[in-house]
């Protein structure tokens, strides 16, 4: 493939200006909850990719652009909103690190395409608030998928999009 779109429901953030239904792309993918405490080896923990630069796309369908981050649960546990901090991510999510890995493994560029669920930082319970948004989302997703091959449609696949 040219070009690998991780698109899906994540948290955001409303330290960084994350609302419900908001629509980011990527712009980097990091792990917030491999926590390696060796000196040398928290960089592979966190293992930071870049994904293709689509910024031009996202100011032009008027998306957010950030950090995502994955991890393992769908609840944030103290010490991991400690490193979703430190590493500014404005969505968390599940499955996007293994995405760019793999996209990494094939020489092919991703980009993630993530719409809020839920609000981290919020006030919340993080099931609750999830269910209680999803279809919110999904059809922010639907229609941002949508949006996004529509802009990319011929079009060549450099940097920015």
């Amino acid at each position: 493939p040219d070009l690998i779109i991780s698109a899906g429901t994540a948290g955001g953030f409303k330290a960084r200006g994350g609302e419900i239904g908001d629509v980011y792309v990527t712009t980097d993918s990091v792990n917030h909850d491999r926590r390696i405490g060796i000196p040398g080896f928290t960089e592979y923990g966190v293992y930071r990719v870049a994904a293709l630069d689509a910024s031009t796309m996202a100011k032009t369908l008027n998306f957010k652009t950030g950090v995502t981050s994955t991890g393992n649960s769908l609840e944030c546990a103290e010490i991991d909103m400690v490193k979703l901090t430190e590493l500014e991510a404005s969505t968390k999510e599940m499955e996007l690190s293994a995405v760019a890995y793999t996209a990494g493994l094939h020489a092919v560029p991703f980009v993630g395409i993530k719409a809020v669920t839920d609000i981290v930082d919020g006030d919340k319970p993080t099931g609750e608030e999830f269910m209680q948004n999803l279809h919110t989302a999904s059809k922010a997703i639907e229609d941002a998928v949508i949006a996004v091959l529509d802009y990319l449609d011929g079009k060549t696949l450099v940097a920015p999009l």
